[in-house]
């Protein structure tokens, strides 16, 4: 499974969802993490709720396990034993990161601000951004 960290105003989060899309069709499970950015008091409001949008949300458990951030002692000790074993990926730059489609298992941290994520699927991004009447 792979957790995209939503983060960021609309366009970012478009963007995001945009990248959803294309992973669900290339037959991945994804879900998001709309929490962790979102917590803080100075974070801007999730928008997706304007088109409709509804997504699969991560839970704590799958984003610690992927993470590897679990508090519990037994995994504090293995990390500073052995350092942390995070599935964390980072959109590599600005531009496209290839790596980003062929993930199978990771928590997905970028804006993905490329139509190329989403090209072959373009004409459903487009259906799926339209303002709620």
């Amino acid at each position: 499974m792979n957790i995209i960290r939503m983060s960021g105003g609309l366009g970012n989060q478009m963007f995001q969802y945009a990248l959803y899309l294309r992973l669900v069709s290339l037959g991945r499970e994804v879900k998001f993490d709309d929490v962790t950015e979102y917590k803080l008091s100075n974070a801007r409001p999730i928008m997706l709720s304007v088109f409709g949008i509804n997504y699969p949300r991560a839970t704590e458990k799958e984003i610690r396990e992927i993470t590897d951030s679990s508090l519990h002692p037994v995994h504090r000790i293995r990390r500073k034993l052995w350092g942390r074993r995070s599935r964390e990926y980072r959109e590599a730059s600005v531009n496209f990161d290839s790596a980003v489609l062929e993930k199978e298992e990771a928590y997905l941290c970028g804006c993905f601000q490329s139509e190329r994520y989403f090209q072959p699927i373009e004409a459903q991004v487009r259906e799926v951004f339209h303002f709620q009447k």
